[in-house]
């Protein structure tokens, strides 16, 4: 070994004893069920972002209107799952991976669909307006 392998090999061997290669064991996962209204032919996308990360660690399609989803080998660490398909109101929950699998199911609603049954019609709207004029409430987190 020459003089400057030998001191870059040093260098390397002390700097990775100063900051240790922090290699976060898989340890964990996420899963649950997936409910949508309407449009069987349209996929539910989830992903998976480290919490104030832009890129999507994993990311799964559940097709149809119900089913389920694993996302599994994880990393220990808070995340942001974020559900969408077409024609529905995005959703995003915050979710805590340690060990196991964390239970996280997902519902989806159609756009306008403020009632929750599936359809959007003039019952939605009129909530929506009582609402709106201060006399009327959402009666679920979703809305």
């Amino acid at each position: 070994m020459n003089g400057k392998k030998k001191i870059l090999s040093f260098l390397l061997a002390g700097a990775l004893a100063v900051f240790p290669v922090c290699a976060r064991a898989a340890s964990g996962g996420v899963g649950g069920s997936v409910v949508s209204a309407g449009n069987e032919q349209s996929k539910v996308t989830l992903s998976l972002f480290y919490s104030g990360g832009a890129q999507a660690v994993r990311t799964v399609k559940v097709a149809g209107t119900s089913g389920s989803y694993v996302m599994e080998g994880l990393e220990q660490g808070v995340y942001v799952l974020k559900a969408t398909k077409y024609q529905h109101v995005p959703r995003e929950y915050m979710v805590a991976v340690i060990d196991g699998t964390l239970v996280q199911d997902v519902e989806l609603r159609l756009q306008g669909d403020a009632s929750g049954d599936g359809r959007v019609n003039m019952g939605d709207t009129a909530q929506v307006f009582a609402y709106a004029r201060g006399i009327g409430s959402f009666k679920d987190a979703y809305a």
